[in-house]
């Protein structure tokens, strides 16, 4: 019976994903970095592994090298119902763990789904180079599962789970923390200090041995490897933590508790924390001294967890916004703010409301994925094979070299981080995406791609990118182009959606 009513469950998961992000299953497209890491990119299985090694992401290399399998553009859409798979089978540990917590059933249900309707959870899919990052999450999520059982064995299993998921993605991980935000949030306050701080210790424990190995590992390879140093991702560099926190409270923990709006508001911000804050307030009631100091130790954790489910970016030497990264920072407080939500409000309509924001979050993801990943990168790419189909029609087959004009502004109707962001904009994923047009045209052969301003044709702008991947360097030289048939991609001449 149970398994029956867990297979429903998920069927109930996986159509509810299905429809939230249906256009990027259909689509045309791929997003920046999903061409540099695709079979047109051309680049071994061996450099790519290295290259994701050295930022610390070693299994999310290896998912990588399997891309190389698809070289179709509709071929792409498989990888993205993997990412919806992925976030189903996330959105399933979290209805489970809800569920244990004495949370309602519809409630549950509803926080479960909503919470992988948010921008970083839809990164997963219209990014797909982002979908081994999301993974890294549900790993997260049985690490905790495991460590909750109690007793070394399970604490084992636990660090081991964490290490596979800083492997994949070391954000991602740090939803473990997050889970223990929300088992603080649903503990009774009368048993906080006796019970759930001896627990809350017991977590930490395990994260820092998982983090202390992984670190290790990673800083002694980059050594025994001679790899250079890299800035923002290299963990050998650290960056100055207290102004970092300063950044975290004005740009990440704004934008997350913006939930589902792209372009954040201080206002929405406001409105989340008074929600999350008010239901643990609700809590003092009916008073007295063990439960007063009770609530007031659960709202400190909290505030502890919080920028805790982004330590790793704060203690990063060049930490940056991006909603690849906000994973955990954004499920503490999605899920703090559904449980607030049906705390506050009777049982009945708490149900109706929480069903109510899940169908809001699914409309809110169609419309995400569609205005930041679909429409925009769709119009991009059909652009460049336009461009290049139009040249065969009027001057023939024969020419020897293609110019991108580079695109400064987004195609899409603003860019928010990697939302939106043109893939024309950046020089290292020219030449995979010309490539991708020439192989849908049907064109088997390669030629040489130069990166050139709007405007500004006058050298050293002109960069013709190579084949060759040193470490995170694609080989590049400048020069304007040879003397030949040349076809120009002018990428300013796009027509902005709005």
């Amino acid at each position: 019976m149970a398994k029956t009513t867990t297979a429903r469950i998920f069927a109930v998961i996986f159509a509810a994903i299905v429809i939230a992000y249906f256009p990027a299953l259909h689509g045309y497209f791929l997003h920046t970095d999903d061409f540099f890491f695709s079979c047109w990119g051309g680049f071994p299985s061996p450099a790519i592994f290295r290259f994701m090694a050295y930022v610390g992401r070693p299994l999310a290399g290896l998912i990588y090298g399997t891309h190389g399998l698809v070289c179709s553009m509709a071929g792409m859409n498989v990888l993205r119902g993997i990412s919806v798979c992925i976030l189903a089978l996330l959105s399933l540990l979290v209805y489970r763990y809800l569920r244990g917590g004495v949370v309602s059933g519809l409630v549950a249900l509803a926080a479960a789904i909503a919470l992988v309707t948010t921008p970083p959870f839809a990164t997963g899919v219209g990014y797909v180079a982002t979908a081994a990052y999301v993974l890294a999450v549900p790993v997260a999520a049985l690490a905790f599962a495991a460590a909750s059982r109690g007793g070394i064995k399970f604490a084992v299993l636990a660090i081991l789970l964490l290490i596979v998921s800083l492997a994949l993605y070391q954000p991602g991980a740090l939803f473990y923390i997050a889970l223990a935000a929300v088992a603080t949030f649903l503990c009774d306050p009368l048993t906080f200090w006796p019970e759930q701080i001896r627990k809350l210790a017991g977590h930490a424990a395990i994260l820092a041995a998982a983090c202390a190995v992984y670190y290790s590992v990673w800083r002694v390879w980059l050594r025994v490897r001679g790899a250079p140093l890299g800035a923002k991702y290299d963990g050998r560099q650290f960056g100055n933590i207290y102004e970092h926190l300063k950044w975290f409270v004005r740009t990440p923990l704004v934008e997350a508790a913006n939930l589902w709006f792209v372009r954040p508001k201080l206002a929405y911000a406001i409105l989340t924390g008074a929600v999350i804050l008010a239901a643990m307030c609700l809590e003092l009631r009916p008073g007295g001294g063990r439960r007063v100091v009770g609530v007031l130790g659960k709202l400190a954790a909290v505030a502890v967890m919080l920028p805790m489910t982004y330590g790793i970016n704060l203690v990063s030497y060049m930490p940056s916004a991006e909603y690849r990264t906000y994973t955990a920072l954004e499920g503490a407080i999605l899920l703090l703010f559904m449980l607030a939500l049906s705390r506050i409000l009777p049982r009945r309509l708490a149900a109706t409301a929480a069903l109510a924001v899940a169908v809001c979050g699914i409309c809110a993801a169609n419309v995400t994925i569609r205005r930041y990943f679909t429409d925009p990168d769709s119009r991009e790419f059909r652009f460049v094979k336009d461009r290049i189909e139009h040249y065969r029609q009027t001057q023939g087959d024969d020419f020897t070299m293609i110019v991108v004009v580079v695109r400064a502004n987004p195609v899409a109707v603003v860019q928010r981080n990697e939302m939106g962001e043109p893939s024309l904009r950046h020089g290292p994923n020219l030449r995979p995406m010309v490539t991708a047009a020439l192989r849908e045209l049907g064109i088997a052969r390669d030629v040489p791609v130069i990166q050139t301003l709007p405007g500004n044709p006058a050298s050293p702008t002109w960069v013709e990118w190579a084949t060759e991947l040193h470490w995170m360097t694609l080989d590049y030289s400048y020069g304007p182009p040879r003397p030949g048939k040349v076809i120009t991609i002018d990428a300013s001449q796009i027509g902005s959606l709005r």
